[in-house]
């Protein structure tokens, strides 16, 4: 899945009603649209798909050995944990 497509999804459920936020560079993680009573909708991604991209870009962007538990480190450090407000992306876990 590309980012222009889930651009679409999210157009055609909601038009520019919500600003609802795509997290950059994990688009083949995508898993869906959340929908709870009472909140904005957001975006869900797989946690362990987001953690193998970062493997992935980070080793490939650094002469150092990158070992998974960096990737698993940097996901909750600079990922799990950015809330940037109501529509802020969840990561699955499973």
């Amino acid at each position: 899945m590309t980012r222009e497509d889930i651009e679409d999804i999210v157009y055609e459920m909601y038009g520019d009603e919500y600003p609802i936020l795509i997290a950059d560079g994990f688009d083949e993680a995508f898993l869906g649209i959340v929908h709870r009573m009472n909140e904005m909708p957001y975006l869900a991604y797989d946690y362990w798909k987001c953690v193998n991209i970062l493997y992935e870009v980070m080793g490939g962007n650094t002469d150092e050995e990158i070992t998974i538990d960096d990737a698993i480190e940097h996901m909750e450090h600079n990922v799990v944990c950015a809330y940037v407000g109501p529509h802020t992306p969840a990561f699955v876990r499973h």
